[in-house]
């Protein structure tokens, strides 16, 4: 079986300041598990912030939604897991995950995965 896996990480920097979000996957055994974390790697922790992970797996069994969100926060250096998403293999359709990261509703950054067989 062959596996095609795209994926975007936005990372964003201000004054110094720099995030990433990351979807971290493993599809070696079944289930499928895909992880939302964050990174701050600026000098400050940071405060006030929110995920959005959403997950839409389309394949064998039909289609699944799956969304979770939160509030957090990381110090500097610090990185966060937040959430995980877990999906039976799939040997058609497609699998599309998304991460946004938040500061007071105003997003600085994101992360998508999308996995065809």
């Amino acid at each position: 079986m062959v596996i095609y896996i795209t994926f975007s990480s936005n990372v964003m920097s201000q004054d110094n300041k720099s995030y990433q979000a990351r979807i971290e996957q493993n599809t070696e055994k079944d289930p499928w598990t895909f992880t939302a974390s964050f990174r701050n790697d600026s000098s400050k922790a940071l405060n006030e912030l929110s995920y959005r992970f959403k997950g839409l797996k389309k394949g064998n069994g039909g289609t699944s939604n799956t969304s979770q969100s939160g509030k957090f926060e990381a110090r500097s250096g610090e990185k966060v897991s937040l959430a995980t998403i877990r999906y039976n293999a799939i040997t058609e359709g497609k699998i599309e995950i998304t991460l946004e990261i938040l500061h007071k509703e105003t997003p600085i950054a994101s992360d998508t995965l999308e996995i065809k067989p």
